[in-house]
């Protein structure tokens, strides 16, 4: 018992030491909560929608320290099929949540078939988020 305290005490302070050097990102964009401590990164999340002209996205937590910058891209697909050109990536949404703001977003947008692109980009940022999509099935 007294070596798997000592092993949990090291692993503590590994897990301490590393988070205030470097900092930590845990989790996957859509699928679990996304857990940050003080680190610049970018989250992202795609999806391509091919029976449904619309995509449903939540987000939600709350902004401890730092900065995050949520935006949902859009970009319209070229089809050989039914000789349609593709357009341009372009931004539906964006918004920067800055330390001690709730991010509580539950939105719905309709640009068409293509592909959304929802980005999470943390800046020197702390907190728990929690970002929903549907399946890629769904759409």
């Amino acid at each position: 018992m007294r070596e798997f305290l000592v092993f949990l005490m090291i692993g503590l302070v590994v897990f301490f030491g590393v988070g205030e050097w470097r900092g930590w990102y845990l989790g996957v964009p859509a699928q679990t909560p996304m857990f940050i401590y003080k680190k610049d990164h970018v989250a992202l999340a795609t999806r391509r929608t091919i029976n449904t002209e619309h995509l449903p996205f939540e987000v939600s937590g709350k902004v401890q320290r730092g900065n995050v910058k949520l935006e949902v891209l859009y970009e319209l697909t070229a089809s050989f099929q039914n000789r349609t050109k593709g357009a341009p990536e372009r931004s539906l949404f964006e918004q920067v949540y800055t330390k001690g703001q709730t991010i509580a977003i539950n939105e719905r947008f309709e640009a068409g078939k293509g592909i959304y692109r929802v980005r999470l980009t943390f800046s020197d940022a702390t907190g728990l988020f929690s970002l929903k999509l549907p399946t890629s099935s769904q759409l």
